[in-house]
Parts: C-alpha cells; sequence; structure tokens
C-alpha cells in the first residue's frame, strides 16, 4: 500500500487475463495500486491511475468474430445476385467444438455470414461448400480454420482459394463455362459457323431463358 498511488515508486501489479472462456478473446491488462486505506487503484498505461469503485475491479471482454465473403476469381469482386445463392458449412474437427459445446455443422450464406463468439482457442472447424453460386463451379477444396488467444483467426488450406484478411475469411470462386470445337475438311475454313444455346430446363445464371448466339472464329 502507499499513501499516493501516483507516485512513481509505488508497489504496482499486472492483473492478466492467461485463458480467454470460450468464444472471448484475453482482455487487456491492467495495472493496479492499492493506498495506506485500502483503496483499489486501476490504470490501462501504468501512468492514469483511477479509483476504483468498491475495489471491485471491472475486466471487459470481447467476442471473438469472424465473417466470410465469396469472390470471383478473376475480377476478385465479391459475388451478387443472382450468385449470392452460395451455401457453406463449418464445422468442428475431431476433438474440437463451438462455444456453445454443440460439434454439429453450422450454415454459413449470404445472409449470415458474420459469426461472433462461436470459435473456442485450441480448436479447428472445417469449412466446405455445400451449394455453389449460379454460374460458377463447386469447389471441393476444404479450408480449416481457427482462433488464438487474441481473436486472431487463421485459414489453412491446399487450395489457393482461401485467405484470411482482418478476420475475414475470402473465397475465390471459377465460373463455370463450356467451348465448342468444330472441325472442318481440310483445306477449308469453319470460320463464320453460327450456333446458338437455348436452355430447354431451367433458365441461364443471370435468369433468362432467350437463346445465346455466337460465330466460331478461328484463331
Amino acid at each position: 500500500p502507499v499513501s499516493n498511488p501516483a507516485e512513481d515508486d509505488a508497489h504496482t501489479y499486472i492483473v492478466k487475463e492467461v485463458l480467454p472462456a470460450d468464444g472471448y478473446t484475453l482482455s487487456a491488462e491492467m495495472y493496479v495500486r492499492m493506498n495506506y486505506e485500502g483503496e483499489l487503484f486501476a490504470s490501462l498505461d501504468n501512468q492514469n491511475f483511477e479509483r476504483v469503485e468498491g475495489n471491485n475491479l471491472v475486466v471487459v471482454n470481447k467476442l471473438n468474430a469472424f465473417s466470410l465473403v465469396m469472390k470471383d476469381r478473376e475480377t476478385k469482386d465479391e459475388l451478387a445476385a443472382p450468385s449470392d445463392d452460395w451455401k457453406l458449412s463449418i464445422t468442428p474437427k475431431s476433438g474440437s467444438k463451438f462455444s456453445d459445446g454443440s460439434k454439429s455443422s453450422k450454415t454459413i450464406n449470404n445472409t449470415q455470414k458474420e459469426f461472433k463468439g462461436i470459435l473456442v482457442p485450441g480448436c479447428e472447424y472445417e469449412i466446405k461448400e455445400i451449394d455453389e453460386p449460379t454460374g460458377y463451379i463447386r469447389f471441393k477444396d476444404i479450408a480449416t480454420v481457427s482462433v488464438n488467444n487474441n481473436g486472431v483467426v487463421s485459414v489453412k488450406s491446399d487450395s489457393d482459394r482461401f485467405s484470411v484478411r482482418d478476420n475475414c475469411i475470402e473465397v475465390l470462386n471459377e465460373k463455370n463455362s463450356l467451348s465448342v470445337v468444330k472441325t472442318g475438311v481440310k483445306g477449308h475454313s469453319v470460320n463464320g459457323t453460327g450456333f446458338s444455346l437455348t436452355p430447354v430446363q431451367g433458365t441461364f445464371a443471370d435468369g433468362s431463358s432467350d437463346a445465346v448466339s455466337f460465330t466460331m472464329t478461328e484463331s
């Protein structure tokens, strides 16, 4: 104890959280001092000490959090309608769990792509695609996601489609495509041959059902 907690030589102690509760990040360190009257003072910077009411030190914790965006591999733009109908799953790996104790998969989609307080430090989770975006190829790659005690999210995968920045997981997607190859008699060009592509069942990715025409060109 000291007569004046502001004294430079006052005995100072650090209150430090070493293990956060499931779903939370570590709280900030706090410096504490006590005067001769048994009154507690606290500071976040070890300089500006304030009286702690009732000597009850309040520790504020933040939930860990992450989000996910689906992007076009070529343009790097986030997918928009009608290609925002995708669905992914996040599942605890063996020996892991969500903060609520559950081990069942949770769905990630365009309307639920931000999550707070569900990850547990030391656990690992798999993310994979269930439904591909309209006009894109369904990928089979899997990413492993984890979070540390400070709430920093990491992603591991054998594929380069997954990355993470500021706890936002970015997933790159490839458009589906087709090509038509026409061969002619040697010495005779097929340049200018016309084709049309018409939906027989369903529509194109943009929702249209009108025929699309294209012309063969030789390179």
